[in-house]
């Protein structure tokens, strides 16, 4: 017998699923959605918020949080694309937050596309360390952000528009 996780019963999970797809032409685009950017940043932004929170204890010296920049950069419209402010030490913080001893830090770092001396594996190069807490990142997420992304400075409603567009393709007429 198979465990659930050998690598042949995934394999032939993973078979049956392209079978499938293959000989079922409403199994190919159906409603069926992979991971997105949005997606991930849903799903990971709750446990960060979450994980930041639970270390805001006596017994905790806070959390760190290393993110590659490319997943920093696409986490930016999400987050209202904060203000970073530089500190005196060379770390930022988010927003208007200028707590001097945050707890919880996010290190965006990169990883150099040269291997190290040697065959040594490539470094990293760590590009900000901002220091943070789970209200400052709530805040960009639910208040900056939404604000931000219906700010248009213009005399329609981005939201109007956008509704008005998608019912538009099932009620002529409207948009």
């Amino acid at each position: 017998m198979l465990s659930q996780r050998s690598p042949t019963r995934l394999i032939y999970t993973a078979t049956i699923f392209r079978q499938f797809l293959a000989t079922t032409p409403s199994g190919r685009a159906g409603g069926i959605e992979g991971p997105n950017i949005s997606n991930v940043f849903k799903r990971t932004f709750y446990q960060i918020a979450f994980k930041f929170q639970v270390a805001k204890r006596e017994a905790s010296v806070g959390c760190v949080l290393a993110l590659p920049q490319p997943v920093w950069d696409s986490w930016q419209p999400f987050l209202g694309a904060p203000d970073l402010h530089e500190q005196a030490d060379g770390t930022f913080r988010l927003l208007d937050n200028q707590e001097a001893r945050p707890t919880d830090w996010i290190y965006v770092f990169s990883i150099d596309t040269e291997p190290g001396p040697g065959g040594r594996p490539a470094p990293l190069r760590v590009s900000l360390v901002i220091g943070t807490d789970a209200a400052t990142l709530s805040r960009a997420a639910f208040e900056v952000a939404p604000a931000r992304a219906i700010d248009r400075g213009g005399d329609t409603d981005p939201v109007v528009e956008s509704i008005a567009r998608r019912l538009g393709r099932y009620l002529p007429g409207i948009g």
